[in-house]
């Protein structure tokens, strides 16, 4: 069984080798180089986590095995949801599991761990994007009771990619 616990600034630098670590895992193959380093020297810095970290409408949660963290997660509050503003609506911008650790269930009980956690703050609905060439995650979602409801774009460096828009109602 996971244990979720809240992630503190003092942690920036296991957020950034967890967030380095599963995102080069999930997503360097399958894009090139040049695009995958222009994201992460941008988007996974320790500069930009810690200022993630501190924002008033987001939490990160890590999820321990034992004492090991093996998972973690990003939810955004009170922010523009499927591409318009819901107040009654929480984003699930980032999951992720560390490689050795796929395939064990985790991601059932983080997204357990997610909605539970959502329902108990009032929200009704969970959304997230996903990259369409996804396919694992876009089943694995489905199969959590997530629907497509649209999609946008969104660039990972300088190439322009199409996420899938999902919605789970509460």
């Amino acid at each position: 069984m996971i244990e979720f616990k809240k992630a503190t600034p003092d942690q920036i630098d296991v957020l950034q080798t967890i967030s380095l670590e599963t995102f080069r895992h999930s997503f360097y193959h399958l894009n090139t180089p040049e695009n995958y380093e222009l994201y992460v020297s941008k988007a996974l810095t320790k500069d930009t986590l810690a200022l993630e970290l501190v924002q008033p409408t987001s939490e990160f949660y890590f999820g321990y095995s034992g004492q090991k963290i093996v998972c973690y997660l990003k939810i955004n509050h009170r922010v523009n949801s499927l591409d318009a503003y819901d107040p009654s609506s929480i984003e699930l911008q980032r999951i992720y599991v560390l490689p050795t650790y796929l395939a064990q269930g985790i991601g059932v009980q983080m997204i357990e761990f997610i909605k539970n956690y959502s329902r108990q703050a009032g929200y009704q609905s969970l959304w997230l994007g996903v990259w369409e060439h996804n396919l694992r995650a876009v089943q694995f979602y489905k199969r959590q009771g997530f629907i497509q409801v649209g999609a946008h774009q969104f660039m990972l460096g300088q190439e322009e990619q199409t996420d899938l828009l999902m919605e789970c109602k509460l």
